[in-house]
């Protein structure tokens, strides 16, 4: 199982990922560095990206939480860097085709963007929007949106369509 977390800063990613982490017994990979804004961390962040994908495909990698992954490197390529990221579509299509693991993609939105933009110091509500569209665009099929206050819900379906390990 492969669980992609990803949203707008300061909406309980992290939180999420623990609960996944006790409920599933998975590990979790959190690698940020979204906020290096150079080309060339585009380019790493591409590169790391797949060569986590090369993993999975290769069933080298069959059970972890990413706690952000492609999403992010596509949003914060966009409104941080003004670097149109394209190959994080092509990182979800993989992601999407992969035979060896179950893939899930959950988009954690703000309850309220304008609290979690003034907890972060700055407005995420651009960050938001560009997130549910790259999720909307998703090839992935096992996608899920939630928020703060709805994750018991979320690990409920989960283990329902998924159980436990």
């Amino acid at each position: 199982m492969i669980i992609i977390v990803d949203g707008i800063d300061r909406v309980g990613k992290t939180t999420l990922c623990n609960i996944l982490k006790n409920t599933f017994n998975l590990p979790i990979c959190k690698d940020d560095t979204r906020y290096l804004g150079s080309h060339e961390n585009v380019i790493v962040n591409t590169e790391k990206n797949n060569t986590f994908v090369n993993l999975i495909e290769q069933g080298c990698l069959t059970d972890i939480i990413f706690d952000r992954f492609h999403l992010t490197e596509y949003v914060y390529s966009a409104v941080e860097r003004n670097v149109q990221n394209s190959y994080m579509l092509d990182i979800d299509k993989r992601l999407a085709n992969i035979k060896t693991a179950n893939v899930i993609l959950i988009l954690v939105n703000p309850v309220d963007v304008n609290k979690s933009s003034a907890q972060h110091g700055k407005d995420l509500s651009e960050h938001a929007e560009l997130f549910e569209t790259f999720y909307n665009l998703s090839k992935i099929k096992h996608k899920y949106i939630t928020n703060y206050d709805e994750f018991d819900e979320l690990i409920q379906k989960l283990q329902e369509k998924f159980g436990c390990f």
